[in-house]
């Protein structure tokens, strides 16, 4: 007898041994997440963010800006101690939720000492905060459109067994919430979600644009290749002068991507397309942009009412072997012109001599606009009659 009490007491110390390893295994395993990797806080400092008193009604806790070695302003970043729930079951969340500099989720991180956990108290795997990176990273979550009380209904419809009903309220289902949230963590990923696109967006955004951005932002953004910020400085160009940024744009223009080329080309301030050195260096990509694109450029030169006579002689040149829709812009562009040499205008017209019939009556009307002083509606006359033969 005592021989089987030693052998199940063996054997209870053994499951107990075991359940021990399993834990420090999980625990191991936790460790190695990279959302609990603090190293993203080293090389650099950080310093609280002075907002206004009621700028963060939602969230009570400081906010800081990350600075690397170099001084430059890489992240904000807010540590949150809140509740995710009404009531008891839920933890609290101990998290560090971090922002770029333009007020969008980037990423979080956790404490090790303070792992996330789920309704049930089980802390989350490497594929529970993996998940949770991507909820929180989808500015246009199907949790946007619930409130706290559908998601408690919900939750009552599952226990009720009626988890496929459609939700009256939001029109959603519940297996699509279930899709878009950490099994068990609903409540945390909601949460979590509501505090990462909430008010705190706009101000991080408002203060970098007030207070942080400046020259070395700009150049960093125009070459970032993430187009939030591509576009943010797109439409900062404006701000500054074209002697900060034109060799940037250059650079990018040179790649040949159509896509940003195309935005580029949409963004240019007036200022640079009417600084003649700027024009000369995207003449000379022309020839290598793709169709969308020349078009847009050619849009933008008319402009410029003065271009450098030896680079107008270049567009004349060019014009005699574009197709219909860019030899009107370039006479448009021709005819906007404020100076132009009698031999420019001789080219002109021969340009206009051999589409003589070739062009279609919408293109010619469309030609057929105020051209300036009287030495360019004489021209532009001109013009007109011989396309028109």
């Amino acid at each position: 007898m005592n021989g089987r009490r030693n052998i199940i007491n063996a054997f209870k110390l053994f499951a107990f041994s075991m359940a021990i390893v399993l834990v420090f295994l999980c625990d191991f395993v936790n460790a190695q997440s990279p959302f609990l990797d603090q190293s993203i806080f080293e090389d650099g400092t950080s310093v609280k963010v002075d907002f206004e008193t009621d700028d963060f009604q939602e969230i009570k806790d400081s906010v800081y800006l990350f600075f690397d070695r170099d001084r430059m302003p890489v992240f904000y970043f807010q540590k949150l101690f809140t509740p995710v729930c009404d009531d008891t079951v839920c933890k609290p969340v101990t998290i560090t939720l971090i922002w770029n500099l333009l007020g969008n989720y980037k990423n979080y991180r956790v404490d090790a000492n303070k792992l996330l956990s789920k309704r049930d108290h089980t802390n989350f795997s490497d594929e529970d905060y993996e998940k949770l990176h991507q909820v929180l990273s989808n500015e246009y979550s199907v949790l946007k459109s619930f409130s706290k009380e559908n998601l408690s209904s919900l939750h009552q419809k599952k226990k009720e067994g009626a988890y496929d009903e459609v939700d009256a309220v939001s029109g959603a289902t519940p297996k699509k919430i279930k899709n878009d949230v950490v099994e068990g963590a609903l409540y945390t990923c909601y949460t979590l979600w509501f505090y990462s696109h909430g008010l705190i967006k706009e101000q991080l955004l408002n203060y970098t644009d007030s207070k942080l951005f400046n020259e070395q932002l700009l150049h960093e953004m125009l070459l970032s290749n993430k187009m939030k910020e591509f576009d943010f400085a797109l439409n900062k160009l404006v701000d500054f002068s074209v002697d900060v940024y034109q060799d940037d744009l250059i650079q990018i223009l040179s790649v040949g991507n159509s896509f940003i080329t195309d935005r580029i080309s949409k963004a240019l301030p007036v200022k640079l397309i009417r600084d003649n050195g700027f024009v000369e260096d995207l003449w000379n990509l022309y020839g290598n942009l793709h169709y969308q694109s020349q078009v847009l450029v050619l849009e933008q030169l008319k402009k410029n009412h003065q271009l450098d006579s030896k680079l107008l002689n270049k567009m004349i040149s060019y014009s005699f072997e574009a197709n219909e829709s860019q030899y009107v812009l370039f006479l448009k562009i021709f005819l906007n012109q404020q100076l132009i040499s009698e031999n420019q205008v001789k080219l002109i017209v021969k340009s206009a001599k051999a589409r003589r019939g070739k062009l279609s009556g919408e293109s010619i009307r469309s030609l057929d606009v105020n051209a300036g002083d009287e030495k360019m509606i004489s021209i532009q006359n001109k013009i007109l009659q011989l396309l028109k033969i």
